[in-house]
């Protein structure tokens, strides 16, 4: 039976530090793929999203200065010019762990369930755990590679010799096939031009995810309630996403499913003939994201507050309440307001307008299918 789950060896995990590698230089591409965005976050954002749930992350760049904006672990590499060599070499002579899990910044689709899956395979004499597509193209630079090849890179590196695959016919590879696991090759693409791109994010893209944003008592939820009519009459499936500051009751006390949650469980479901909820106690800090992959299937998700996040926003600016906005402009779609405002670059519409406002959330959710997100984020971790 094929599974993703069969090898997965929490102590091997330990062992293995991610190494998004970006230290290309994108030449197809035509500009710096690690900043290349798709749902809001850019490829090394993303990759470090995903992978960071289970290994430390360590991002490899060709000097110390490519990410200035980048907030973790960083290293970059001696080698010069040499390409996914150099970096695997500067990410094993620093990372601090017996492995790294080497992953191309131009791979956004890998994840740490595949990372997972392949630490399964980890031994004391595997040097490379390398995944193979169902065509038999073997996966260089989204590999495991272990610092007992440390002295064969250094040798082939000072030797001028860059090919990887001159580096595994020295070493000890154990081939994964990808044809015997519940992993498609497409986890494994590589985006190397903007038709690539382009064709990823048509193939992954999920709900966009819109913040509306303001002070407390701004109208949020009066306006969120007026957008969420009106674009669904325009045929978009909404879902609402609300952060709440305190640890909330679920449920009323005295019902069953309350009973059940006292008495230890940490997982119910409960349904009707046209709704379902399902409470899951994590065991971990809960997050918007976990929350938004239970809400397949939608065009859009609206995130109530989230005012200082990177997410794209509608930011509510009520001259009753407050006078001046408290969102970073550079994630605004637009500013919703009754007041005499102007900002530099954002659209400022009156709160009534909800037809402009809705055009303006349309247009976003088209240009993010096409052309990735349309605000300029930080590169961060």
């Amino acid at each position: 039976m094929k599974s993703d789950k069969i090898h997965f060896d929490q102590t091997a995990v330990r062992d293995v530090t991610a190494l998004i590698l970006a230290g290309g230089k994108s030449k197809r591409m035509g500009t710096d793929k690690a900043r290349l965005t798709i749902d809001g976050e850019t490829f090394a954002q993303r990759l470090a999203s995903e992978l960071g749930t289970t290994f430390p992350v360590m991002l490899s760049t060709a000097t110390v200065d490519d990410y200035p904006d980048w907030q973790g672990d960083q290293v970059a590499d001696r080698y010069k010019d040499v390409g996914p060599l150099g970096g695997i070499h500067a990410g094993l002579s620093q990372c601090g762990t017996a492995y790294v899990f080497a992953v191309s910044c131009d791979a956004p689709g890998v994840t740490a369930a595949l990372g997972r899956y392949l630490c399964g395979y980890l031994s004391g004499d595997v040097d490379v755990v390398l995944p193979v597509l169902r065509n038999g193209r073997e996966s260089f630079a989204v590999a495991i590679y272990s610092r007992r090849a440390l002295p064969l890179i250094e040798e082939q590196l000072q030797a001028g010799n860059y090919r990887l695959y001159a580096l595994l016919e020295k070493l000890r590879v154990k081939r994964v096939f990808l044809a015997d696991t519940v992993f498609p090759d497409s986890i494994l693409d590589n985006l190397n031009t903007p038709e690539d791109l382009a064709a990823f994010r048509q193939r992954t893209a999920g709900p966009a995810m819109i913040a509306v944003s303001g002070v407390k008592n701004s109208g949020k939820t009066s306006l969120l309630e007026k957008l969420i009519t009106a674009l669904t009459d325009r045929g978009f499936r909404i879902a609402v996403i609300k952060h709440d500051g305190h640890d909330f009751v679920p449920d009323v006390p005295g019902t069953d499913t309350h009973r059940l949650a006292e008495a230890g469980a940490v997982g119910i479901g409960i349904f009707s003939a046209h709704r379902s909820m399902v409470i899951k106690h994590t065991g971990e800090d809960a997050n918007e994201r976990i929350l938004a992959k239970q809400f397949g299937g939608m065009d859009i998700i609206f995130l109530e507050g989230f005012k200082h996040s990177a997410y794209p926003k509608i930011e509510v600016l009520r001259e009753s309440v407050s006078g001046t906005p408290v969102c970073d402009p550079n994630t605004l779609l637009a500013l919703a307001t009754d007041c005499q405002i102007a900002l530099d670059g954002v659209p400022v519409v009156h709160l009534d307008d909800i037809k402009q406002l809705c055009g303006i959330v349309e247009t976003y959710v088209q240009n993010r299918r096409t052309n990735g997100n349309c605000k300029n984020l930080p590169l961060v971790l």
